[in-house]
């Protein structure tokens, strides 16, 4: 779409098909496109790597433009932007393009890069088990996948070193770097080796969404403990709320309490095993959902992961009254959850401090009410339209 007179242009690279349902980058970028067509009418472009499956209800973007790793691919992405006339381009953690993209570009095309996650923790991503599943996932065994194998701690160490560098070009080539948590900046600097801090911004998540619980309604609620997340170990750490969950069921006196988990991944079937293994009784798989529904009717919402960016799940849940609790792994958490008053800050990694305070609010239900109100009133500090108020801003003092 041509820019029409008033209007603004900007594309959101992902690496995956954005859709709600995919991930917590995917409704992120969901709701602030959503949030700026409304509130700036911002025209709203995406830019993609990996198709998803069709179980997932994609969002209605301007246009869209599948990225293939190849010259032709690129060429045809600038030709792109030229027709759409793209003012800005919001790179959602793609380290490892942001140099192609910014050569690509015009310069006239600001490039803010957005960091998702706590700094450093990509290192994570590459691991002795993601190597051995590619192997196992391609048919027959070459020397190179051998070799991957065989050499994984050399070749582990050689990509964090390229990570480091990656982060010191982000910070170069972007005209911004918006964190989600402005104590996330000084352990970015240091990963990158960045000596300068004038390109940084912190903008947190806004909320998923634009209706908050009514707590005269609060007698409706379920007891039900809500997880809602992707089922993967490597960062969520499910098993510790599966652990959790166990003593929680030997206790007689919550015995009329259910856990409740919307999501999918690849360590879903794990964990099934794990419930049907130690034979837990009380404990629901729901699969991929919208999760509005959930958070309505649960009383609390368990997160035991062992780092986010921000935890966009915890939010959701205090807006419709749902009291989180989580393991204080990562800086940002402090933003989000004020101990005792909107939610409840857990010791890294004590379950029996856990298992403690999810029976102390669970067997009180006054304590529970009024928990669940601050919730809801602290959480409208991430209101969709105070949050696109920052973008905004931000999208203006780079294309003045």
């Amino acid at each position: 779409m041509p820019r029409q007179s008033g209007t603004m242009n900007i594309a959101f690279y992902t690496a995956f098909e954005i859709s709600p349902q995919k991930g917590g980058t995917e409704r992120i970028t969901c709701s602030i496109a959503r949030g700026l067509k409304k509130y700036y009418n911002v025209n709203c472009y995406s830019i993609y790597s990996e198709s998803i499956s069709p179980v997932f209800k994609r969002y209605d973007f301007v246009d869209v433009f599948h990225l293939n790793n190849n010259k032709s691919s690129f060429s045809n992405l600038k030709l792109f932007f030229e027709h759409n006339e793209i003012d800005l381009f919001i790179i959602q953690g793609a380290f490892s393009l942001i140099k192609a993209f910014r050569e690509i570009l015009p310069t006239r095309i600001k490039i803010i890069f957005c960091h998702h996650f706590a700094p450093g923790w990509e290192e994570n991503f590459f691991t002795l088990k993601s190597t051995i599943n590619l192997i196992h996932n391609k048919k027959g065994k070459t020397s190179k996948q051998i070799f991957k194998l065989l050499f994984f701690p050399f070749l582990k160490y050689k990509k964090n070193r390229c990570l480091h560098q990656m982060y010191n070009e982000a910070y170069k080539y972007a005209d911004k770097i918006v964190l989600l948590s402005d104590k996330f900046k000084y352990d970015f600097m240091s990963y990158g080796n960045i000596t300068d801090d004038s390109k940084f911004i912190a903008i947190h998540n806004a909320l998923s969404f634009d209706n908050f619980f009514d707590i005269s309604q609060y007698h409706n609620k379920r007891k039900e403990v809500l997880i809602v997340s992707r089922l993967e170990e490597r960062q969520k750490r499910i098993y510790y709320s599966l652990k959790i969950w166990k003593e929680i069921e030997q206790i007689d006196t919550l015995k009329d309490w259910k856990l409740i988990i919307v999501g999918h991944g690849e360590d879903e079937n794990l964990y099934k095993a794990y419930v049907k293994r130690n034979k837990l009784q009380r404990v629901s798989f729901e699969g991929i959902q919208q999760p509005e529904a959930y958070y309505q009717r649960a009383s609390l919402l368990m997160l035991t992961s062992k780092s986010e960016g921000w935890g966009l799940t915890l939010t959701e849940a205090q807006q419709f009254g749902c009291i989180p609790l989580a393991f204080n792994s990562y800086a940002s958490l402090s933003d989000i959850i004020t101990d005792k008053k909107n939610g409840f800050i857990i010791p890294y990694p004590q379950i029996n401090v856990y298992v403690n305070t999810l029976k102390e609010i669970m067997i009180d239900d006054k304590l529970r009410r009024n928990i669940a109100a601050q919730a809801i009133k602290d959480s409208k500090r991430f209101m969709l339209k105070s949050i696109c108020e920052d973008w905004y801003k931000l999208f203006l003092e780079q294309i003045k």
